[in-house]
Parts: structure tokens; C-alpha cells; sequence
């Protein structure tokens, strides 16, 4: 996936748009090279859910191809309403939401530094193909990497909002984890 991804934003010229997720911490923040350094737009200090409204901002903003915007589930969730206004200005842009039913970041620090005890970690999501349905998104689910790349090339070669979401339980983990920061680095006194 993250080749297909960094194909089309370090060829084609799309925004890459990242909110906080286990996949942005994981590669999207690492592999995917940008042409521009206007192409990059992400969340900063670590809190989630600004991903679908900076989706729309970059999109409007760019006049170039379609913006691409790396969400989780747990952020999405924060952003739904904003996924209207991406319907109703036809935003130029394809979601990637990344669906591991969890909020993945804090169950990946919780078993780094917690020794797997997770707590508060699992969410309770939509069925996000009946929630795009309702409001004119279209959308498309991947439960496999193979499947990946056509579904982004079909999604970019139409116009408007586009969610393609990953079904990251089918998939299974990520090869390498991400653990956040050491236990204790935010009080940490020199």
C-alpha cells in the first residue's frame, strides 16, 4: 500500500494529508516521498481527528490532482460531519481510512509499555460503507494489500470525495509496531 501511495503523490503531485493513525506513525510519515514541500500536510502534536477536515482544505486548495488523506477509524469518527461538506463541494480528494476497529496508536504503546494490558483502546464504529452510502460518498472496502492499488488508481481517475477504507483485521497487523514515545519521555527532567 504504502507503494501505491507514495507512486501517486511523488509522481502525480497529490497533497499527502495525514492524520494521527497507526499508519501515518507506521509509513506514512516515513515512505512516502513528496515532489513539494507544500504536498504535505499533517496534524501536529498528536491529537487525531483534524484528518477529514485538512483532507477538504487541501483539496479545495490545490487546483492540481486529487488530495490523498491517510485517516484511522478512531480520527474519522471525530471528522464524520465534515465528510458532508466534501460531498457538497465535490472535494477533489480520495480518503484512505485505515479500519483496525481500535484506536491501533494507544493499543501499540499499550502492549510496548503495559506489557499488553489495553484498556480503552477498542471503538465501537459505524459500518462506514452504509454511513458514505447515506450521504452520496462513494466508497469502496479493501480486505486485501493486492487490492489496494487499483482501488486508489480508480478512485483518483474519478471526480470528487472517494473513501476507500482498509480493512486492516482482515490484512492483519503491520510488520513493524509502533510504540510512541519511551514510557515516562513527556516529564522526563534533564
Amino acid at each position: 500500500m504504502a507503494e501505491a501511495i507514495s507512486g501517486a503523490v511523488g509522481a502525480g503531485g497529490n497533497a499527502w494529508v495525514r492524520d494521527v493513525t497507526i499508519s501515518n506513525s507506521t509509513y506514512g510519515n516515513r515512505y512516502v516521498r513528496l515532489s513539494d514541500p507544500r504536498q504535505g500536510v499533517h496534524a501536529l502534536g498528536g491529537g487525531i481527528g483534524q484528518g477529514v477536515a485538512m483532507g477538504i482544505g487541501a483539496a479545495l486548495a490545490s487546483h492540481g490532482p486529487k488530495a490523498i488523506t491517510l485517516l484511522g477509524d478512531g480520527g474519522t469518527m471525530l471528522g464524520l460531519a465534515e465528510m458532508i461538506t466534501a460531498v457538497d463541494e465535490k472535494a477533489p480528494l480520495v480518503y484512505v481510512l485505515m479500519n483496525d476497529q481500535a484506536y491501533g496508536v494507544i493499543e501499540n504503546i499499550q502492549d510496548a509499555q503495559y506489557d499488553r494490558r489495553r484498556h480503552y483502546s477498542k471503538v465501537a464504529v459505524p459500518e462506514f460503507g452504509a454511513f458514505c452510502g447515506s450521504i452520496g460518498m462513494p466508497h469502496v472496502k479493501v480486505d486485501r494489500v493486492d487490492a489496494f492499488e487499483a482501488a486508489l488508481q480508480a478512485a483518483l481517475a474519478t471526480e470528487g470525495p472517494r473513501v476507500i477504507e482498509v480493512d486492516m483485521c482482515a490484512i492483519g497487523p503491520f510488520a513493524e509496531a509502533f510504540a510512541g514515545p519511551p514510557a515516562g519521555a513527556a516529564g522526563k527532567k534533564e
